[in-house]
């Protein structure tokens, strides 16, 4: 298990959760912000930062794999189980680990972007980045949000 995140040599990844289905908002994670959907604005960030060494998404809609095509490295196919409005985000996270386990060596670094956090720039995903590696002190989580 991964100590601290400072520590991590072997890898970076981010995972993107975008269930097709949202019961508030239809098409929340394809609703668009300046002409760009939410979904390709996390994708966009997330490839140039030039961070990651896989951008996962993992959905249920066949709408948001064709909107991933190109951006993402990898398109995980949620279970039935998954892509319920209850389902969680740990959920969907320990079936990535069941369904991708190269990705999830002792010493990878895991980035959770959800695609509903439109204020989310390259800037501030390097700023962690280097916090995380500059730093003397040991994290074992680092949390975001606007």
């Amino acid at each position: 298990m991964l100590k601290s995140l400072n520590n991590h040599h072997d890898q970076t990844i981010a995972i993107i959760p975008a269930r097709g289905n949202s019961m508030r908002i239809k098409n929340k994670n394809l609703q668009e912000i300046n002409k760009k959907s939410l979904l390709k604005n996390s994708l966009t960030i997330c490839k140039n930062s030039g961070l990651f060494d896989e951008i996962i998404v993992s959905t249920d809609s066949l709408t948001i794999e064709k909107e991933s095509k190109g951006l993402a490295s990898i398109i995980h196919r949620r279970s039935k189980i998954n892509s319920s409005s209850t389902s969680s985000t740990e959920s969907v996270i320990s079936e990535l680990m069941i369904d991708l386990p190269r990705l999830f060596i002792n010493q990878t670094l895991i980035y959770l972007i959800q695609c509903t956090s439109p204020f989310l720039s390259e800037n501030d995903l390097k700023k962690s980045y280097r916090l995380l590696k500059d730093n003397k002190q040991e994290y074992n989580c680092m949390i975001s949000g606007y």
